[in-house]
């Protein structure tokens, strides 16, 4: 089911992109024209989470600025990109206003010198809003939740041709696209972070929930 997920979000980008997919020559001589770049995962020291990082309180006055100064000491040794995942969650609760922040925080980014890699999904650390604490001690990345959660994963697959969860999706990924496909500010776009990944939500879920998820996803 994942699979089928993977190609759905590649078509809905490459349509919202308004373009078909590179030729192997069109990607080297992208390859030629783009510098070497070096480049990080990027997450503000004052969240824990995408979520936490993208919500409306507390961007401006807080994870804004802690960007800011992450970012200048980050370009101090010679970081040129970074990876910017944003979570669909969010989108569905602000729509552009959440894209009026990732604005924000590209143009920090610019600033410095730096271009940024947009991730659309995640499949990686906690799968769903559950669990007995946002975050966990000594656990890593326990307050990271995947995008799309397992329940919005499973509404899709109920139902991959329509729905309200096929909808919400393409909506999110169309208006992202759109919104920045033309932004020399971005370098590329990633899709799906680790859509096959499995082992880490396990590990985050033992401790949250008091015990495995249920592998619905790997079991497709």
């Amino acid at each position: 089911m994942k699979v089928s997920f993977c190609s759905t979000v590649q078509a809905l980008c490459l349509t919202a992109l308004a373009s078909a997919r590179w030729s192997e020559e069109e990607a080297w001589a992208w390859h030629a024209r783009t510098p070497w770049t070096i480049g990080a995962n990027f997450l503000p020291r004052t969240a824990a989470s995408v979520l936490e990082f993208w919500e409306a309180e507390g961007f401006e006055k807080v994870h804004l600025r802690a960007a800011q100064q992450d970012l200048a000491l980050a370009a101090k040794v010679g970081i040129t990109s970074l990876r910017l995942f944003l979570h669909e969650e969010q989108f569905f609760q602000d729509g552009d206003k959440l894209l009026d922040r990732v604005d924000r925080l590209l143009a920090v980014a610019d600033g410095l010198g730096m271009r940024a890699a947009i991730v659309l999904f995640d499949a990686v650390w906690r799968p769903d809003f559950g669990g007995k604490n946002s975050w966990i001690l000594h656990v890593h990345n326990s307050a990271w939740v995947q995008s799309p959660t397992h329940p919005v994963l499973r509404q899709y697959g109920e139902n991959m041709d329509g729905g309200e969860a096929r909808r919400r999706l393409e909506t999110y990924v169309t208006s992202v696209v759109r919104r920045f496909r033309r932004d020399s500010r971005v370098l590329i776009w990633d899709l799906y972070n680790e859509p096959d990944q499995v082992a880490s939500e396990t590990w985050v879920s033992e401790k949250a929930y008091g015990q495995r998820p249920i592998s619905w996803l790997t079991a497709e």
